[in-house]
């Protein structure tokens, strides 16, 4: 083989590699197709007496019955010209979140839905109305409802009879129906005392349940019992202690103290006594409206001081709205509301912080930085910096690049080598 063929072997392979490694890097990891549910489920029913999937039971002198796992089903008023009675159980999983998406987010199936329906002699469906549906569910659910959906999806809450794990309904010719049970909800309340500023928690449900519930509390929402979560806001400027105080003070330098204020955080399980919430699992995130009195001169700056087990922290603002201030917090107790005025910060001490908590943060550090997270981040670090951020596909693009290049080099130091000794030979 000559040097011409040698070479050109070899760009081939080369062009070859840097091609497909291209076109690997192009295409988006994890990429898939989803494939989206229409507007109604397609239940393969072929209308064939011989062929149509389910259990079917004939019409006989009006009266129909159609036994099968799990359910049975009886009429005694078939419609004039059925001939049979068909119910197909469906546990698809794509039908049965369709079915759950038609009754609300409240409520999911619990296990099978039943399309209920007539048939002709010419295996023409019919509207199956007034059937009594008895079906099982399992064990274990307190609160259930039946509902019915068509293909055009509109929806019907049917009324029905439970005995154990049993629940009888009657079908009102809607092609689908089944038993639900109930989703418990988290709903948010406040209490504004007199002269308190008002507050919000600005959170989702999901959010809130986690940050607030044992796993233990959150399989009552699994159970349909709703949770209530209540801030209650009280003015104590007048009446703090003298401990606390002091102890906002000490993280206080460079703000003047507007107000004092006790936060208390409170959880009713269902019908259960409130109860106090004095730490969650997690920070939360809540916003409170500055007084009209303390907004004051243009470009005044708004934090918080916590106390918590007698030490004192201070909470920086996270929002960009001059008539709030939003923090981050996992306390409930005193807490007092804190501003300065452009040009009024102590020089010996410009972040308003403390030798103990140099971020100016609370104890859990959120939106502060220290020497271990100088990114000044939350827990979960969002929208921080840190040191160790994973590289990004541009710098993993470099390194493949980088690696055809010294495979091409070493390709070319071989061919040159080879090529000076068959000289020499010569």
């Amino acid at each position: 083989m000559n040097m011409k063929k040698i070479i050109s072997v070899f760009l081939a392979v080369f062009m070859t590699l840097a091609v497909s490694v291209t076109a690997s890097a192009a295409e988006p990891d994890g990429s898939k197709t989803i494939t989206e549910l229409p507007g109604s489920v397609d239940i393969p029913v072929t209308l064939n007496a011989d062929l149509t999937p389910g259990y079917k039971g004939p019409v006989q002198d009006g009266k129909a019955t159609v036994t099968g796992p799990g359910f049975t089903a009886e009429d005694d008023n078939a419609p004039h010209g059925a001939v049979r009675l068909v119910v197909v159980p469906i546990t698809d999983d794509e039908a049965l979140a369709w079915f759950d998406g038609c009754v609300g987010s409240r409520w999911s199936v619990t296990g099978t839905i039943y399309a209920v329906f007539y048939e002709d002699a010419e295996g023409n469906r019919m509207e199956a109305s007034g059937v009594r549906m008895t079906v099982e569910i399992p064990a274990g659910y307190e609160k259930i409802d039946v509902f019915s959906v068509d293909t055009d999806e509109t929806t019907g809450r049917l009324d029905y009879m439970a005995s154990g794990t049993s629940v009888t309904y009657t079908t009102d010719g809607r092609l689908y129906s089944g038993v639900v049970r109930r989703h418990g909800i988290v709903d948010e309340q406040t209490s504004i005392g007199p002269g308190a500023p008002n507050i919000t928690l600005n959170m989702t449900p999901e959010e809130i349940a986690d940050a607030v519930l044992s796993d233990e509390e959150q399989n009552y929402l699994d159970d349909g019992i709703d949770i209530h979560i209540r801030l209650e806001v009280k003015d104590i400027t007048d009446t703090v202690s003298a401990a606390d105080k002091q102890a906002v003070e000490s993280v206080a330098t460079g703000y003047t103290v507007g107000k004092y204020i006790d936060i208390e955080l409170l959880k009713q399980i269902g019908d259960r006594p409130w109860e106090n919430v004095h730490e969650t699992n997690k920070p939360i995130r809540i916003t409170i409206t500055i007084p009209e009195n303390l907004l004051g001169a243009e470009g005044r700056e708004f934090a918080l001081a916590c106390v918590h087990n007698g030490k004192g922290y201070l909470l920086k603002d996270l929002d960009n709205d001059p008539t709030t201030v939003t923090v981050e917090t996992s306390q409930f107790s005193t807490y007092a509301i804190l501003y300065r005025d452009p040009g009024s910060t102590n020089p010996d001490n410009p972040g308003g912080t403390t030798p103990d908590n140099p971020g100016g943060t609370t104890p859990d550090n959120p939106g502060g930085t220290t020497p271990d997270n100088p990114g000044g981040t939350t827990p979960d670090n969002p929208g921080g910096s840190t040191t160790d951020s994973p590289q990004t596909g541009y710098y993993s693009n470099i390194i493949l690049w980088l690696a055809i290049v010294c495979i091409g080099a070493a390709g070319l130091f071989l061919v040159l080598f080879y090529y000076r000794k068959r000289k020499k030979e010569e």
